[in-house]
């Protein structure tokens, strides 16, 4: 699942020109949580939101699924990463994307085309 959610984000970046080597660490992070989040959803999916626990004291309470806790651990590594990587409009919108320069061929401004 990691390694797919990589090569579609990768391809995706890729159309918009906003990918290079350096990217992929962070890319590995946001494919491995992404993985994990969807792995922790669907166990919740078969799960109650809340269970019972019983302390140290004996008294019973409901407390939150652990699990929901992990999946929200997911959601945040994932939105950081998506940011970092201008995976949605208004991230894209606040990256810096350094223009490829023109190179002048000094030649050709000197003496133009003889």
């Amino acid at each position: 699942m990691a390694e797919q959610e990589f090569n579609r984000v990768v391809e995706e970046l890729k159309e918009l020109g906003i990918v290079s080597n350096l990217d992929t660490t962070i890319l590995a992070i946001y494919a491995d949580a992404y993985a994990n989040y969807v792995k922790i959803t669907e166990q919740l999916k078969n799960e109650p939101l809340t269970i019972e626990y019983t302390n140290k004291a004996g008294a019973t309470n409901i407390i939150e699924n652990p699990l929901v806790k992990t999946q929200m651990k997911y959601i945040d590594v994932i939105m950081k990463c998506s940011t970092k990587l201008g995976l949605s409009v208004s991230d894209r919108l606040k990256l810096v994307v350094p223009k490829q320069e023109e190179k002048v061929d000094e030649f050709a401004e000197e003496f133009g085309d003889i």
